[in-house]
């Protein structure tokens, strides 16, 4: 009898243990997709990111479905191997998303040397442009894009200080893709003048 009275206490005990969410878990989960976004994983990892909200999702479902059964049967096994999933997914987007950054840093960093170089010899060519009647407008024209991308580079140089690596390299690109198009106009000129003479 005493044997029986101490058993169903302990049943009792096991199902109510059983019967609750794995709380430190999900905030463990929630916590790590916190993490992620802050680290930029939206900007940086989104297909990531993605998974690891989709990884959350799947948890708070089956916390929902467990909650609405009767207390006794409820059993959040599932929901806690679907914590881990999530915090495993979030974590993963963290580290994805700042891999990708430093990449794109890397890349930002030379594309804006790349660009500082190619405006530094296309003002010397265009200082030594041909000129002659009615190149005057096409000269200050090309001046005008060159002035341009000046700013375009000073933008992207601020944007990267700032850690936005991702404007940084866009308008690096911009700037490289101007200075590209005055260098080809100089030569354009260069080589009508060489056939004329």
């Amino acid at each position: 009898m005493k044997t029986k009275q101490m058993i169903i206490p302990l049943a009792l005990a096991l199902v109510t243990a059983c019967a609750k969410p794995p709380q430190a878990e999900v905030d463990a989960a929630r916590a790590a997709l916190d993490s992620a976004r802050t680290a930029e994983a939206a900007e940086y990892a989104p297909e990531s990111l993605a998974a690891a909200e989709d990884a959350l999702a799947a948890l708070d479902a089956e916390i929902q479905a467990q909650q609405g059964r009767f207390f006794l049967i409820r059993s959040y096994g599932e929901a806690q191997t679907k914590a881990a999933a999530a915090r495993e997914a979030a974590e993963k987007a963290a580290g994805d998303a700042a891999t990708a950054r430093e990449q794109v840093r890397v890349e930002s960093e030379g594309l804006l040397a790349q660009a500082s170089a190619q405006l530094t010899e296309a003002s010397s060519l265009l200082a030594v442009a041909p000129t002659g009647k009615g190149t005057a407008a096409d000269i200050a024209a090309l001046k005008a894009d060159l002035q341009a991308a000046t700013s375009t580079i000073k933008e992207a140089e601020q944007a990267y200080s700032a850690g936005q690596y991702k404007e940084a390299q866009a308008k690096a690109t911009a700037a490289i893709a101007t200075i590209g198009t005055v260098k080809q106009a100089i030569e354009s000129a260069r080589q009508m003048r060489e056939r004329r003479s």
